[in-house]
């Protein structure tokens, strides 16, 4: 992020950011009010998340957003969200504290790929769910959680799945 419509950001501090917020929505609360939360950003509404200050001098809108259209099988639910969601936060937790790489990738168009899956299965049906920024305009911020075609993941299929319930 070079030219001078953008700012430095530090994309391990943002995802830390994520997580911690991943963490008050869908895992410390009572299941019912996360499911509602869930059900928000199913229904293709993106959440207002407040604002954060970047480099002390910028403030940026936070809002959380999910694109569930490469969701493979019926009875996409919130059980098979909070598995694959949990199976993410595990993975980002694992590599902060063996202060490994995060697997970052970026776009020229401002996108950000924390490719750190998390993958789950029900029956024969595997699932992968991913952590995105969109950062094309600064001043806006958007978390996304999206799910990728599943087939590319085949070789991962029996081991790094969580098994979801259906309800």
């Amino acid at each position: 992020m070079s030219d001078n419509k953008t700012l430095d950001l530090n994309l391990v501090e943002l995802v830390n950011l994520a997580a911690n917020l991943f963490d008050r929505l869908f895992i410390k609360p009572p299941k019912d009010k996360a499911k509602s939360t869930f059900k928000e950003l199913k229904q293709g509404k993106s959440l207002d998340l407040g604002t954060v200050t970047i480099k002390e001098t910028l403030k940026s809108n936070l809002k959380l957003a999910m694109d569930y259209s490469e969701f493979c099988g019926p009875g996409f639910n919130y059980d098979i969200f909070e598995a694959s969601l949990k199976g993410i936060l595990t993975q980002i937790s694992q590599k902060f504290q063996a202060k490994a790489d995060l697997n970052i990738m970026t776009s020229e168009t401002g996108s950000v790929l924390v490719h750190l899956p998390g993958m789950t299965q029900l029956d024969e049906q595997l699932n992968v769910m991913v952590l995105a920024f969109e950062l094309g305009d600064i001043k806006n911020i958007t978390i996304k959680l999206m799910f990728l075609e599943p087939s590319q993941y085949d070789a991962f299929r029996s081991d790094n799945t969580s098994e979801a319930t259906d309800s």
